[in-house]
Formats: C-alpha cells, sequence, structure tokens
C-alpha cells in the first residue's frame, strides 16, 4: 500500500508533512492498462497544484529476457491541454523495470509500479492525457481526465479535490501523525470490508471559520445512495487537510458520484443542504464492482451468480442464491472463484475473467429469443471456448426430433468433439441436436 504520512492537528483535521510509500495490496480491475488519478489542490491565490498519482501493474508490461534478467522499458507522457486545445504542459518519464524471476513479471505477479507527478496549473480547464508507451510491446495506452483549477483569489472558503484512502490509521513510530493510503484505483470493489475515506484539503482565508462537511454518494440516474450527516470543521489555519469515513459496505455494484460540499456551521447535524448553494464542492467518480480483473463491470450480484450455470455446480448454485444477506453472499461469490483461480492469491483471477468474458461474448453473438448465455450455442461456447472450425449449412436441412431447418456445425478438433445446431425456425434460433456435454467450463479449455 502507497502510505503518506501526515501530522495530525486535530480529531479530523491534519497538517501535511511525510510521504512514505510500501506496496499496495490489489491492482487495477480495468481494461485500462494502468490506473490514475488526478488531484488539484490550493498552490497560491493564482495557482494549482495538480497531483497526480499513477499505477501500472506489471501485468501490463511487457518484460523481455536479457541473459539473467526481464526488462520491461515504458514511459509515461503526461500532457494538460487548456480549452483552446493548446498544449500548457508536457512531460515524458521514461522508466527501466527488471527482475531476476519470469514468475514476478506477469499476471501472477502481484507487484506494479506507484508513482507520484506533480504539475503547477494557473487558473483554468484543462484536459489531462496520460499515456503509457511500452517500448517492447511497441504499444501505446492513452487515458484522460478534465482538471479545473478555479479562482482562489475569490474564494473565502474553498476545497480541494476528493482525493480516495482506503486506509488512515496511527503511523508506526510518528507521534501525533497519521498514515494515509490513497486508493487511486477507478474501480474500488477491493473497500468493501475495509472502509474508505475521502481526504480533502480545506482552505479558508480567514483561518478560524467553522464550517461544515456534508458528502452524498449519488447512483448514475441520480438518485441518492448515501446522505452524509454534517461534520463540524473549525479552519484552525488557512490550509487544514481534513478525511471523513465513507461506508462502502453498504454500497452495491454500479458506478457511483461522491460529492463532497462546504456549508455555513450550524448546530443541527441533521439540517437539510443544498449542494447548488455550497461554499464550494468537489465530486470524485467511485465505481463498485467485483475487483479483479473482471472484462466487464457486473452492477447485480444476482446475475452474477444465475451466469454460473455453467460452471457451477447444483449444490453451489442452491448454496449462492439462498444466502440473504448481501456482503455474505458476495464473499461466498468471491470465495466460490478463488477456488478456481489458476494461481491462488493473485489478485488478477484468470479464470473469472475468462469465464465472464465468454458469457458476454455469448450475449453478444447468440442472442435470439433468450439471453445468449442461456442458449445452446452461447452454453457451448463458455464451456468449450471458440470452436476450431464453423460450418454453415444455410441452403441444407436437417431434422432432429422436433427441430428442422438450416444447421451449422462446430468441430473443436482440440477435445474431439462435433455440436450441430438447427436452426428451427429461420430467425437464428439454433437447438443442440442431441444431448446437452456433461462438462462444466474449465479454465484454459
Amino acid at each position: 500500500m502507497n502510505r503518506w504520512v501526515w501530522g495530525a492537528v486535530a480529531v479530523l483535521c491534519v497538517a501535511p508533512l511525510v510521504l512514505a510509500q510500501a506496496p499496495m495490496d490489489s491492482l487495477s480491475s480495468q481494461k485500462a492498462a494502468f490506473s490514475f488519478d488526478i488531484i488539484p489542490f490550493r498552490l497560491n491565490d493564482t495557482t494549482g497544484r495538480v497531483d497526480i498519482y499513477i499505477q501500472i501493474p506489471y501485468s501490463s508490461l511487457v518484460f523481455v529476457r536479457a541473459f539473467d534478467k526481464y526488462t520491461a522499458k515504458y514511459s509515461v507522457i503526461v500532457q494538460f491541454r487548456s480549452r483552446a486545445d493548446s498544449i500548457v504542459s508536457e512531460k515524458s518519464y521514461p522508466e527501466t523495470i527488471e527482475e531476476k524471476s519470469f514468475e514476478n513479471t506477469g499476471a501472477k505477479s502481484k507487484k506494479f509500479v506507484f508513482v507520484q507527478r506533480v504539475f503547477a496549473l494557473p487558473i483554468g480547464d484543462y484536459t489531462a492525457s496520460l499515456t503509457l508507451s511500452d517500448e517492447n510491446a511497441r504499444t501505446i495506452s492513452p487515458l484522460y481526465q478534465k482538471v479545473h483549477i478555479p479562482d482562489y483569489a475569490h474564494i473565502p472558503v474553498g476545497l480541494s479535490g476528493i482525493l480516495l484512502a482506503s486506509k488512515i490509521e496511527d503511523a508506526e513510530g510518528a507521534h501525533g501523525k497519521k498514515s494515509i493510503t490513497p486508493y487511486i484505483l477507478h474501480n474500488s470493489g477491493n473497500l468493501h470490508g475495509g472502509g474508505a475515506w475521502i481526504f480533502f484539503e480545506l482552505y479558508d482565508k480567514k483561518a478560524g471559520d467553522s464550517v461544515d462537511a456534508v458528502y452524498k454518494v449519488e447512483k448514475p440516474n441520480g438518485d441518492l445512495a448515501i446522505a452524509g450527516k454534517r461534520t463540524m470543521y473549525v479552519a484552525s489555519e488557512p490550509v487544514m487537510q481534513c478525511y471523513t469515513a465513507l461506508p462502502v459496505d453498504s454500497l452495491s455494484q454500479m458506478r457511483y458520484t461522491v460529492t463532497l460540499g462546504l456549508f455555513p456551521h450550524t448546530a443541527d447535524p441533521n439540517a437539510p443542504v443544498d449542494f447548488n448553494n455550497a461554499l464550494a464542492s468537489a465530486s470524485h467518480v467511485l465505481t463498485i464492482d467485483w475487483g479483479v480483473g473482471m472484462p466487464r463491470m457486473l452492477e447485480d450480484i444476482g446475475k452474477a451468480i444465475e451466469e454460473l450455470r455453467w460452471v457451477a455446480t447444483a449444490s453451489e448454485l442452491d448454496s449462492l442464491t439462498s444466502m440473504t444477506n448481501p456482503q455474505e453472499q458476495r464473499k461466498m461469490f468471491h470465495r466460490f472463484w478463488e477456488r478456481r483461480n489458476p494461481f491462488p492469491g493473485a489478485e488478477r483471477n484468470e479464470a473469472m475473467e475468462e469465464y465472464y468474458a465468454r458469457v458476454q461474448y455469448a450475449d453478444e453473438h447468440f442472442k435470439s429469443f433468450s439471453e445468449g448465455w442461456v442458449s445452446d450455442q452461447g452454453m457451448i461456447y463458455i464451456i468449450f471456448g471458440m470452436p476450431t472450425n464453423i460450418d454453415v449449412h444455410q441452403n441444407d436441412y436437417m431434422t432432429y426430433g422436433a427441430y428442422s431447418g438450416p444447421y451449422t456445425i462446430w468441430t473443436y478438433d482440440r477435445y474431439g468433439k462435433q455440436f450441430v445446431f438447427i436452426d428451427q425456425d429461420g430467425f437464428g434460433d439454433y437447438r443442440l441436436a442431441g444431448l446437452p456435454p456433461f462438462e462444466r467450463y474449465v479454465y484454459g479449455r
């Protein structure tokens, strides 16, 4: 975990001190080759300090063997463009990684590169682009984010961007200091069970005002998922660094927006707030999903469990569907896949990735009167993968039981198997001619 150590000056507000780093215990589950977060802070009245946190899993890099070492060479290019599309700032950071063991370079490894870069930008709106250029793979992976630097000179009480933290605790051997672990991943499924924090800077030109901070968590449709209560902060300094707990365990799987607002202090902690009239506000995306390398975000655990039909036994499905506690059901779901993890303990579960990628492919390609993954072709594809050969007979007819129509033959040379599907009504509703297989999905097949 990457831990920032801060000196505490109040129960909920701390003054900045030292940075200390240690390995983070989770990797990104995005399709993107790397994860990043950009947090704007106030540097002075006319300039913002932009902190960029970048995390690159080893599994996203190509390592080349040279003598007794495995080497990855890459560059991260950071660029800021103004609203007029002119380049305001641009820097390239070339890096080289060397490992002695091949096992430390791929999906089985939990290793990653974590870096922080700091830029100073004048007041304005920008588009930040971060590009990972892998020299060995000759690939380029760009990501983008909007950045706003407000006019701090005309803001009596202001707010920085939001930094999500997975842990805040007393620093070892540092009296009165706090160790803060930033959570920079846009997928925050691994925050479940460990809690989360909203970390921010509070700016007060007078130094001494009391304000209330209130957060809210909204669903994509704007519905409220969590409404935080007022928490009073006394700005004893012009710049205060503060944090408040975020109860992510109550959130289901989807993309949320976390918004933090500052309001005039009132004695009633339950007094209503209007974020449109906040003294200052900031927002951050929070995506809760299944973590560990999913090919798509699964928003419904019930649906995810239902889709286990071609890999789980009947008793396993019964156990999962009978769970009434969502948190316990989620834990059982993860245990189910960990038992099938080809690299036990690795953050990425390639078996789960492959299975749900096949489910998604089946939904996209074999849908007719039912969902693609429950169709006969979807079942065979999910269990056995892509056929070696597909022989389509659109102008020929085959009859099998009650089915008669054009047919297609899937051949799997590697398994010595062949499956015939008949389009029973001419609308692409292909049915399996013969008994369904007794096999279930197995990773790598």
